[in-house]
């Protein structure tokens, strides 16, 4: 049993370390759908077990909202669980926009009008990504209340609504987008890459509204 574990979890991290390395995050095999492939769970199932774990202990730490509301129509968050099918309905959730790779949507978010942008955690999306979601937010958000989630919804998914708040014009720096972003949900953190992607994004609206 040892030598299983120890010989699944070298194959499982060396895996997740060719995705950081170069592959990407299509080395986790998630669906466009929201769904990891049945493969992922048999080659990185000791990472997948960890990441439970982890948001098991977050989820019930106590020390966190599972998500906050940033704006209107705007709610930003962790990744959920079944059971909070009748949180979203009750928010009258319509749209969900999920950042992780990591993980499987669950079946209710599944359900609404859905859409993935695979990212590794820590990492910046490319600028086409990240353009593409904060449209597809904004487009969303003018028809009912979106929820945009990462694993814990500290870094990918604050990024992508930072840079809502960006081209919306609701905010006008990368500065004043993450301060907003943070004032609502405290504990965010975006990496280095994220926040110099957010500023290139910056710069690009600053140059001209057709870029918006």
């Amino acid at each position: 049993m040892i030598r299983f574990v120890a010989g699944s979890s070298a194959i499982a991290f060396a895996g997740v370390g060719l995705g950081y390395g170069f592959l990407g995050a299509k080395v986790f095999l998630k669906k466009d759908n929201g769904q990891l492939s049945f493969i992922s769970y048999i080659l990185y199932w000791p990472y997948h077990l960890l990441n439970s774990l982890s948001l098991f202990g977050f989820r019930h730490s106590g020390k966190e909202n599972a998500y906050d509301k940033i704006d209107e129509n705007i709610y930003l968050g962790c990744r959920l669980s079944p059971r909070d099918a009748g949180a979203m309905a009750q928010l009258g959730i319509q749209s969900v926009l999920d950042l992780t790779c990591e993980f499987s949507e669950v079946p209710a978010l599944r359900g609404l009008a859905y859409r993935c942008i695979p990212v590794l955690d820590t990492c910046a999306p490319t600028l086409d990504q990240l353009t593409a979601g904060a449209a597809w937010i904004q487009q969303q958000a003018a028809k009912g209340p979106v929820y945009v989630h990462c694993a814990l919804g500290h870094g990918r998914s604050a990024t992508f609504v930072a840079a809502y708040l960006l081209m919306s014009g609701k905010s006008h720096t990368t500065q004043e987008a993450v301060d907003k972003t943070a004032a609502l949900r405290p504990k965010i953190g975006l990496s280095k890459s994220q926040t110099a992607l957010l500023q290139q994004l910056e710069s690009i609206s600053l140059s001209g509204p057709g870029t918006k």
